[in-house]
């Protein structure tokens, strides 16, 4: 059962197109990224972590995590609203 009220991870599974559009995105959007083992990429901006993995698994972390899911994430890149 999740909680409504904090919630400080997600993760998902995007296609290669998605990642390739998410890192634009947060490039952007003033996300600082660098470089992480076995991940396409991370980025960090102030309450979030974002990481993509080269498995296509993207996890998401942090006090800002509902934010990003619920505003950039799911309209952005996913194109639904699992959570928002």
């Amino acid at each position: 059962m999740q909680h409504t009220r904090a919630m400080t991870s997600y993760s998902c599974k995007l296609t290669p197109n998605q990642g390739q559009t998410l890192h634009i995105l947060l490039t952007s959007r003033g996300f600082e990224l660098s470089e992480a083992a076995h991940a396409q990429f991370a980025a960090r901006h102030p309450g979030v972590n974002v990481t993509l993995y080269t498995s296509g698994k993207l996890l998401v972390q942090g006090k800002g995590t509902r934010e990003f899911v619920e505003f950039i994430l799911e309209p952005e890149i996913l194109g639904e609203a699992t959570i928002g």
